[in-house]
């Protein structure tokens, strides 16, 4: 079963739906037994594959990435689309203020997280201790909690809202000196004790959509 790719793109999944579409209405055996293996109705015979849906084409694209339909598939997407971070493509449009700098260094890498950027990161906060009054990505990132309390009093709606160019959300928890940076986990809505499981077992019905956003939570 293939695996969708980090950035999956709801276009090109529509693309597969439309090019599988088109390959069981002209025969195509493999597409053909695709549908017969992932479809609910199975195989369709000659008059039915000459007018497959669309429809069908998606469940059977959904089914192909391991969701039981192409509205969660689509959902999933969109939910990554949205809250998607890429720290290292964040440089672009002059130069960094500190506080930027640091979020690019402290926040997590899914893929490949260097723990040489945390002492970068470790350095900037050093010498820029002001930042985590300037922002409340910041202050989170850099586990200062009075001050990160302070943000939040002072204008509540930022608990449910964006901070600058990075989420706070997504950065490693950042140690106070002379401890170890522990990678903050994606804070997650599937029930308590899901993110304990096995990955292979994370499934909507046992944890909900949102564990299926990263192979860890």
């Amino acid at each position: 079963m293939p695996d969708l790719p980090s950035e999956p793109s709801l276009q090109q999944l529509r693309y597969q739906a439309r090019d599988l579409q088109r390959a069981v209405r002209r025969g195509d055996q493999d597409a053909l037994a695709e549908v017969a293996g992932r479809h609910p109705a199975g195989r369709p015979d000659g008059a039915a594959a000459a007018t497959f849906p669309l429809s069908a084409a998606q469940l059977v694209v959904a089914r192909r990435y391991d969701f039981p339909s192409w509205a969660r598939l689509r959902r999933y997407v969109e939910v990554v689309e949205r809250y998607s971070r890429f720290p290292e493509r964040m440089t672009a449009g002059g130069p960094e203020n500190p506080a930027d700098k640091f979020l690019r260094l402290a926040c997590l890498y899914y893929e490949d997280d260097q723990p040489e950027r945390w002492a970068q990161a470790h350095r900037v906060l050093l010498d820029h201790p002001e930042i985590t009054h300037l922002s409340v990505a910041a202050a989170a990132a850099a586990a200062d909690l009075p001050r990160l309390a302070a943000h939040l009093a002072a204008d509540r709606a930022r608990r449910a809202g964006r901070a600058g160019r990075f989420a706070a959300s997504h950065c490693s928890t950042w140690p106070t000196p002379g401890t170890t940076p522990r990678s903050a986990r994606r804070p997650c809505s599937a029930p308590r004790g899901c993110c304990s499981r096995p990955a292979q077992t994370r499934t909507p019905a046992t944890c909900g959509t949102a564990c299926r956003l990263r192979s860890r939570c």
